[in-house]
């Protein structure tokens, strides 16, 4: 025992410097660190307290300090609630307000100022709960009750049904379900606070609510309809026990045999029968879908729709069900719109599943110029090749771009690198099987028919053209009246056209020998397809791969590109391309036939625009040539100062008279030297000696 004793002195200097020697009778030393005994301690802030050192080895200290006991004059709830105190019952409490805290869970007596008596513990109070009496949650005979608040719904109480409880045992608000009894002795059960609150609810056989036997229940008004009254399934209902417009479904069986559901106010109202009789509901052996053979039974996904099977379904119904296509992919679809021809979403393309029809599965090609900084949240995994969605694409070269997924599937590239050049990916994908067979293929022919026309693939050695009409080139009249004029030219040289179109694009009659139909979705399906047709009218290669081939067909057409731009057929013009004002366009950008104006600067550093096409025909320098003026040298200025010193500067804006050579038609403004104005043509000026019109004078 000593030793014990002795060990926690030493030990737990702590305690001992709280051992309360003026309140104890016993020495520390003769109490053993296990004893059970209360001794008192006293903090170091003098709070006095009961404990025993069997507690305080455990690390229990101060009751006050740790919040467990009301300091007074501080944490006590006379103290910090003052406002309960006028309704603390000092006759029925033991104890206190000074003694206890306003977060403790003790249970103390209350009155309120109406003298209702009540328990709760004090942080039940702070809470901002009052009296339960005054605030309807406890019932007080004479005071709350239902006979004393409610006396004519207290008359309808069925005593008989309710046993022990009585309307005295109630508040008006009470959500306890009771029996009841009208003056007319129907009888039913309804929560009281139903019958109490603003919406007064009386017998619900009096207000038609629920049917009377015998005047307003289904067995009385339709009696018709009882013979198909399912009293197997509807167990404890009977018609007596329903009205004619209620809303509950319930369970009916006709002549025939046949079972089905019904709201009772939609067969007595609406005059509906047997959905299976009338054809709405599948009978399994005659109409449903199992009897009639429906292709769609192969892509019934039983694991997915349960207990439902084919055979509880008609081909036209409008339920959903889960379906399974030969590939795996599952979808929720419903019936009839499979009947209709909807097929699977993921292989049709209408929805996207990554790692099978996603953009960046299907063609890595297009997705690695995806711009991912202006695109946000959107990346190419989420869209399908098909998707007509606006994204933001970004090139090897760094232009910008804003264009559909849909385009860029069709082949549709930079608009800068590509600038002058309109060719798709679907034409070079063509073209470079084509080639495989038929090396003497030619891509954007111009050699053959008449002022330049192109033929997209010309196959010399069968005399064959095929061309490609893309939706966002050929859909214009303009350009329809293009294809039957380009048709009519090959004709006269003997060439058989094959003309291929997108799915969906317009057509016109004799524009073509055979016209050919691309799929829009532009999968290795699509391209077989047409390769398919194709192989009716040329040869073409065994293998057709255009997800695995598409690389090699964007670097086969970049390096035709190349091979058929100005810059490599008309090299000596090269040398007459503006590079300063043209900036980042180059001469093997283009063909040769290209609409697009450029700069160009000769040899004596005459600078001037006009077309690719334009110089590809034999177009010269306008300035060498002499159709524009050369300032200083040809130029009205130069030549007739006369008529110039006439030139009407304010009128003709930027135009100055060094600009025009004297034989130019241009119509211009003139002022004399007497203030007249008026409108000439320079020529006219010139040749004929025109001169004012007011004045009568030549200059």
């Amino acid at each position: 025992m000593a030793k014990k004793t002795i060990n926690w002195i030493d030990n737990m200097p702590e305690l001992l410097s709280e051992w309360n020697y003026e309140r104890n009778d016993v020495e520390p030393i003769n109490i053993s660190i296990w004893s059970k005994r209360k001794v008192w301690w006293k903090c170091k802030e003098g709070h006095e307290w009961l404990s025993s050192m069997n507690n305080r080895q455990k690390k229990v200290g101060c009751p006050y300090c740790s919040g467990k006991l009301p300091i007074v004059g501080l944490t006590d709830l006379e103290t910090t609630n003052p406002e309960l105190l006028k309704e603390w019952d000092y006759s029925k409490n033991i104890i206190t307000p000074k003694e206890i805290k306003a977060g403790s869970g003790i249970k103390v007596w209350w009155k309120c100022s109406l003298g209702h008596s009540w328990s709760a513990s004090p942080n039940h109070r702070t809470k901002g709960r009052g009296c339960p009496i005054c605030a309807n949650k406890v019932v007080l005979l004479g005071y709350n009750d239902l006979t004393t608040l409610k006396p004519n719904i207290a008359s309808e109480w069925d005593y008989e049904k309710n046993g022990e409880k009585t309307p005295a045992n109630y508040i008006v608000r009470s959500g306890e379900r009771v029996w009841w009894k009208c003056k007319r002795n129907h009888s039913w059960e309804a929560v009281i606070a139903s019958r109490t609150g603003n919406k007064y609810v009386g017998c619900p056989y009096c207000s038609g609510l629920l049917p009377i036997e015998g005047e307003t229940d289904l067995l009385t008004t339709n009696p018709e309809l009882i013979s198909e009254w399912n009293y197997e399934k509807n167990t404890l209902l009977t018609p007596n026990m329903v009205k004619a417009g209620s809303s509950d479904k319930v369970w009916w069986i006709c002549d025939k045999g046949h079972e089905w559901q019904a709201v009772i106010s939609s067969r007595t109202v609406n005059e509906s029968g047997c959905p299976f009789c009338s054809g709405r509901y599948a009978i399994q052996g005659e109409n449903d879908l199992m009897s009639v053979d429906s292709p769609l039974l192969k892509e019934w996904n039983y694991d997915r729709n349960g207990r439902l099977t084919p055979s509880d379904f008609k081909e036209h119904s409008a339920r959903k069900i889960w379906w399974k296509c030969k590939k795996g992919h599952e979808w929720c679809s419903s019936i009839s719109d499979r009947s209709r021809g909807d097929g699977c979403p993921y292989c049709s393309g209408k929805r996207v599943l990554v790692g099978f029809n996603d953009l960046a599965h299907i063609n890595p090609y297009i997705a690695k110029e995806w711009n991912y900084e202006k695109n946000g949240n959107k990346i190419p995994q989420k869209y399908t090749c098909k998707s007509g969605i606006k994204v933001w694409w970004k090139c090897e070269k760094g232009h910008e771009w804003k264009t559909s997924i849909s385009n860029r599937s069709r082949g549709d590239g930079c608009p800068k690198c590509n600038s002058g050049i309109r060719t798709s990916f679907p034409e070079q994908a063509i073209y470079f099987y084509v080639k495989k067979i038929y090396p003497d293929a030619v891509n954007r022919c111009t050699d053959v028919l008449p002022n330049g026309m192109e033929i997209d693939i010309f196959i010399p050695s069968i005399n064959v053209g095929i061309e490609y009409d893309g939706s966002v080139w050929h859909e214009s009249d303009k350009a329809l009246e293009k294809e039957v004029k380009k048709y009519i030219e090959c004709k006269r040289n003997d060439i058989f056209l094959i003309r291929v179109k997108e799915k969906g694009g317009n057509a016109r009659e004799n524009s073509c020998d055979v016209m050919l139909r691309i799929d829009d979705s532009f999968n290795n399906e699509a391209y077989s397809s047409l390769f398919m047709q194709l192989s009716k009218y040329i040869k073409i290669p065994n293998e057709i791969d255009v997800k695995n081939d598409r690389v090699h067909i964007q670097e086969n057409y970049k390096t035709e590109i190349k091979n058929n731009s100005f810059g490599s057929k008309y090299a000596d013009l090269v040398v007459e391309w503006d590079s300063e004002k043209n900036g980042m366009l180059t001469p093997y950008m283009f063909s040769s036939n290209s609409g697009e104006r450029i700069w160009w600067k000769c040899c004596k550093n005459h600078s001037w625009q006009t077309t690719i096409s334009t110089r590809a025909k034999g177009s010269g320098c306008p300035y060498c040539s002499g159709r524009y003026a050369i300032k200083g040298e040809n130029d009205l200025q130069t030549l007739r100062p006369e008529i110039a010193s006439e030139w009407n500067y304010n009128k003709n804006g930027n135009l100055l008279p060094c600009e025009f050579k004297s034989q130019s038609n241009k119509k211009v403004w003139w002022k004399c030297k007497e203030g007249h104005e008026w409108e000439a043509i320079i020529a006219n000026r010139t040749r004929r000696g025109d001169g004012c019109p007011v004045c009568g004078k030549n200059p």
